[in-house]
């Protein structure tokens, strides 16, 4: 069964808002998601359309997801106000484990307003007092954050000298530990553990274990299409290449800017640097639109700077050509993915982050298929 888009589950359940009464439309939603939003593929195409979309019915929509994931992650979950009041404590989420601890969250779509991560300890604080929390030592704050990049928070955390009371964690990095929980049955006090390291950041923690997954999988992938590839009469090779959001630009902007000088860079780890040559054909999927453009690999990479690369994260160039920008992206939708032969022995409606976490070597048919043409 194919699972509503959230602008119709919205729709059905009515405004979100705080409410004591039964069967509100906050009930309704969160039930919903209990009942049916139980893989992480369905989860990131809502965070998606929460974040995408302004207003408060979706921010509200985005607290009850994260709550929700945190359900999935085997806490005993608390939901919280929208709206805080004097008096009741102003959490978002208050998250029991099982194993002992607990998390006290707030949802935030964006690091760009300043934040004073004192009001989330005082949360804390005041559950310890009414005896919710009975080892204050055993409990931290938890930002989940909308963005990828979070200074702001962090150094607030950091000048605050609050590390080991409060931590942050894209929403992002929320679903990869969720991801890497379900597919490798990643018991609940390693869970609980990832999400208390000694920083105050959790992403490279929980990023470094899914780039290990991704690989693998990639790997096992990769090795079936290039026996398939061997079968291909053609002398060339097909790559999907992801392209991330930065802090000041999107990723449409960044490809805008690289494929407009005819350029591509690349880092030190970056899967099939090697490999490239000229006349394999790539094509560049932004994270939360789908396939926006292709072109020609020009030339080898090599290492060399570029004015239009200014990161250091990327030290060697490769030159492309024959930039085609498609009239409409192509989303990896799970009609999209069923069609793949990256996914023929997987099961389309499920996980699908591995695909696009790191450079994935295609078929000529995924190829066309994920550039409009198949």
């Amino acid at each position: 069964m194919k699972l509503l888009e959230l602008e119709d589950v919205l729709e059905l359940v009515g405004k979100l808002e705080n409410s004591t009464e039964e069967e509100s439309a906050a009930d309704r939603f969160r039930n919903y998601l209990s009942k049916n939003a139980d893989s992480v593929g369905i989860l990131k195409e809502y965070v998606e359309e929460c974040l995408e979309k302004s207003g408060s019915q979706y921010n509200r929509a985005l607290q009850d997801v994260v709550n929700h994931i945190g359900r999935l992650l085997g806490f005993e979950v608390k939901f919280g106000r929208y709206q805080g009041v004097s008096t009741e404590i102003g959490f978002d989420g208050f998250w029991i484990s099982p194993k002992g601890g607990s998390i006290v969250v707030e949802t935030k779509t964006t690091d760009t307003y300043s934040v004073d991560t004192s009001t989330l300890l005082n949360y804390r604080n005041k559950l310890v007092s009414e005896g919710r929390i009975e080892n204050k030592e055993d409990s931290i704050g938890l930002y989940v954050v909308g963005e990828s990049k979070y200074e702001q928070i962090e150094n607030d955390i950091i000048a605050n000298k609050r590390e080991k009371e409060i931590r942050v964690i894209s929403i992002d990095a929320l679903l990869n530990l969720l991801e890497i929980k379900e597919d490798y049955e990643i018991d609940h006090e390693t869970v609980l553990n990832l999400l208390k390291p000694s920083g105050p950041e959790i992403d490279p923690t929980i990023n470094l274990i899914f780039d290990l997954v991704s690989q693998e999988r990639r790997e096992s992938v990769e090795k079936e299409t290039e026996e398939e590839i061997e079968t291909e009469v053609t002398e060339r090779s097909y790559y999907l290449l992801p392209v991330q959001n930065e802090e000041d630009e999107t990723a449409r902007e960044i490809l805008e800017a690289l494929l407009g000088k005819g350029v591509w860079g690349l880092g030190e780890r970056t899967q099939f640097r090697k490999k490239f040559e000229p006349g394999d054909k790539l094509c560049f999927y932004a994270v939360r639109t789908g396939v926006l453009a292709t072109a020609t690999v020009g030339s080898e990479a090599r290492e060399e700077t570029h004015p239009a690369i200014t990161s250091e994260e990327y030290p060697f160039v490769m030159d492309v050509k024959g930039v085609e920008w498609l009239d409409q992206p192509v989303e990896l939708t799970e009609e999209v993915r069923g069609q793949l032969s990256a996914f023929e022995d997987k099961d389309p409606s499920g996980s699908w982050g591995w695909f696009v976490q790191g450079t994935s070597k295609l078929t000529e048919r995924d190829f066309q298929i994920l550039t409009g043409k198949g």
